[in-house]
C-alpha cells in the first residue's frame, strides 16, 4: 500500500501555455475536481516549479478526458532526469511508479480532445504501508435525495456514492506506529490523501483520492502495535 500525505504540487508554482481563464493551472492544486484545469486547445505544456530539490517516484491523476500524458522530471535549469508517458490514460484515476529520482520541478505535456481537462494531480515519493488484513469494509456513502409518496414512486436527486474503506494493520512495531502517528498530526482528518492499496493490480483495486475519517489510533499488542486507516472518497 501506498499512501501520499504530502503533495509535492501543492506548493509548487504552476504555469501553462494555454490554459483557459475560467479554468487556470492553479485549479491542479484544488481539493474540488470539478474545478479542474483545462486548456482553450487541444494540447498544453504545464510547468511544475518546487522551488527546491524534491525526490519524486510518483504521479498520480485524477478525472480527465486527456488521450495523452507526458511527464518529464528536470534536476538543475534543464537536465532531464526521467520521462514517463501515458498513452489513453484512465479517465478517472491512475498512479505511476518509477525509481526515486531528485528534480527541481517538471513539465507534463497533455493532449486530448478540444478543451482538453484534468482535474488534481499529485507526486510526491509515497508513504509504504504495510499490507492490511485480508478482511475490510468496501462500503459506501449515499448523499443522494430521495422523496417518495404514498404509492411509493420516488423522485431522486441522484449523487454518485463516495466510496468508504477501512483497513485494518496488524503487528507494526513501536518506530513504524510512531511514525505513521507523526504522519497524521500534520495532517488530521479530512484532508486530502492518496491512497494506492494494491499499487501492483489496479485492476483489482484502484487508488482513491480521499480524506482520513477518523484518527490513527494505534493500540498496543504485546512488543507490537496493531491500527486501522479509515476512509473516504472525495471528489
Amino acid at each position: 500500500m501506498k499512501v501520499i500525505f504530502d503533495n509535492i504540487v501543492l506548493d509548487s508554482t504552476l504555469s501553462s501555455l494555454n490554459a483557459s481563464l475560467n479554468y487556470p493551472v492553479e485549479n491542479l492544486q484544488d481539493s474540488i475536481l470539478k474545478k479542474r484545469y483545462q486548456s482553450v486547445v487541444t494540447s498544453d505544456t504545464i510547468t511544475i516549479d518546487f522551488s527546491e530539490t524534491l525526490t519524486v517516484s510518483s504521479f498520480w491523476y485524477v478525472y480527465t478526458n486527456a488521450t495523452y500524458l507526458q511527464l518529464r522530471l528536470y534536476v538543475g535549469s534543464d537536465s532531464l532526469v526521467f520521462t514517463l508517458t501515458i498513452n489513453n490514460p484512465e479517465s478517472y484515476i491512475d498512479a505511476h511508479y518509477f525509481s526515486a529520482v531528485d528534480a527541481d520541478y517538471a513539465e507534463l505535456d497533455i493532449i486530448g480532445p478540444e478543451n482538453v481537462y484534468l482535474g488534481v494531480i499529485a507526486l510526491d515519493d509515497p508513504v509504504e504501508f504495510p499490507d492490511p488484513e485480508n478482511v475490510w469494509t468496501e462500503g459506501y456513502q449515499d448523499n443522494s435525495s430521495v422523496n417518495e409518496n404514498d404509492d411509493g414512486n420516488t423522485l431522486q436527486d441522484y449523487i454518485k456514492p463516495l466510496k468508504i474503506n477501512n483497513w485494518k494493520f496488524r503487528d507494526v512495531t513501536r518506530y513504524d506506529s510512531n511514525y505513521y502517528k507523526d504522519l497524521y498530526e500534520l495532517t488530521g482528518i479530512g484532508k486530502i490523501i492518496w491512497v494506492d492499496a494494491f499499487e501492483d493490480n489496479h485492476d483489482f483495486l484502484k487508488p482513491l483520492y480521499c480524506k482520513m475519517t477518523a484518527p490513527l489510533q494505534p493500540t498496543k499488542n504485546g512488543r507490537r502495535y496493531n491500527f486501522e486507516l479509515n476512509i473516504k472518497e472525495a471528489r
